[in-house]
């Protein structure tokens, strides 16, 4: 009977010394980070999460649970050895593990994102616990630039960007764009395969012993302003009603601006949406690859959330268009209003563009979006996702 105190007395002092020596010193000297290898990536692609997990003392941690939070677009990779719960807005990640003495764990999850948007990774919950139970519970904040991931715009297959065109315009307006005028030169550049050999400038392959071609101009001199209705349906204009469509008018922009910056045009855009950065409305026309970076990254930050009316939009920029413009218009609809101000604007010698928004079963197929849960249950349903 003494034997079995003792063993009681002796389990008791166990119990009672783990839980607080866990309770001080389980989560001391132990350091978490969390990280995105790269800092942008396009709609679509994955990109690698780490996270390093460091045990700096001579006391092992038996049990950890490390809890996280991400966007519900975010897919982890089949074999990730967490526990995953997804729920219409986050996706929530559980996994356990042991920490030994001395021992750092870098962990690397493979994440695709399949819509953009500009993440970030803010904290993760941290339950460290002893063999008899003992446990204490941390928040780990993960701050610095590698926390923020921006994710570009998907880009439009050409064929499917020349269909979407009310008219011919919206054919006209790229191939205009990117044809150049042969009779003007500013240079020369390296050949390239499938150069004409009539193009080849010979004073400079002679100077540089390789092969090079004339730099030509272009014939038109006008800044482009790509312009974006966030509003599908006139009569609905404070809320979005099709964000399937409004998203792929995003991409729309992206593969307008990727097509007439690669030709040496300046772009600008402009929407009556919500950008996370309140002071930021639009981009003004620059060419250039920083100009092309920039507009990705102005289109990565857009909300779904209508700013204002798009009219009152075009109307401002036609006041602030000093010189010749060529106007591109991604709209849905056209209205009595709008057909006005593109009559005054190629009154005044602007060009005017117009690209219909695409329907929602053919963005849906651009985005990729046929096995998202709100479009399969809308499409169940014979209901427009929201």
């Amino acid at each position: 009977m003494a034997d079995v105190r003792w063993l009681l007395i002796i389990a008791f002092i166990l119990v009672g010394s783990e839980e607080l020596i866990y309770r001080r010193l389980s989560l001391w000297r132990v350091s978490y980070r969390r990280y995105f290898a790269q800092p942008v990536i396009r709609a679509g692609e994955s990109v690698e999460m780490v996270e390093v997990i460091e045990n700096r003392k001579f006391l092992p941690v038996p049990r950890v649970v490390l809890e996280a939070a991400f966007d519900a677009s975010m897919h982890f990779r089949a074999e990730t050895d967490a526990f995953l719960n997804r729920s219409d807005k986050f996706l929530t990640s559980r996994s356990i593990f042991s920490l030994s003495p001395y021992t750092r764990i870098t962990r690397r999850h493979q994440i695709r994102c399949d819509r953009r948007g500009i993440y970030k990774l803010n904290s993760a919950a941290i339950t460290a616990g002893g063999v008899f139970g003992g446990s204490v519970f941390k928040h780990w904040e993960c701050t610095g630039p590698d926390t923020e991931l921006m994710v570009y715009p998907q880009l439009v297959p050409n064929e499917d960007l020349l269909l979407s065109s009310l008219s011919l315009q919206g054919d006209a307006i790229v191939r205009r764009f990117v044809s150049p005028d042969p009779f003007m030169r500013q240079g020369a550049r390296p050949y390239q395969f499938g150069d004409s050999l009539n193009q080849v400038n010979w004073k400079v392959t002679a100077r540089t012993g390789s092969l090079h071609v004339h730099l030509q101009e272009f014939t038109t001199d006008y800044y482009v302003k790509v312009l974006l209705n966030f509003v599908i349906d006139e009569g609905m204009w404070q809320q979005i009603s099709e964000p399937v469509r409004i998203e792929a008018g995003i991409s729309l922009a992206a593969t307008l601006a990727d097509e007439l910056i690669a030709a040496g045009l300046a772009v600008g855009f402009y929407c009556n949406g919500v950008h996370s950065d309140e002071y930021t409305e639009g981009l003004q026309p620059e060419n250039g690859p920083h100009q092309l970076a920039d507009l990705w990254s102005h289109l990565a930050g857009l909300q779904l959330k209508v700013r204002c009316d798009f009219n009152a939009l075009l109307r401002s920029e036609a006041e602030l268009a000093i010189r010749k413009t060529d106007f591109v218009l991604i709209t849905g609809y056209v209205d009595e209003e709008m057909r006005d101000i593109i009559q005054s604007l190629e009154d005044e010698g602007h060009s005017v563009s117009i690209i219909s928004l695409p329907s929602e079963a053919q963005a849906s197929a651009w985005l990729n979006w046929d096995d998202h849960p709100e479009v399969k249950e809308a499409h169940a349903h014979g209901e427009k996702p929201t």
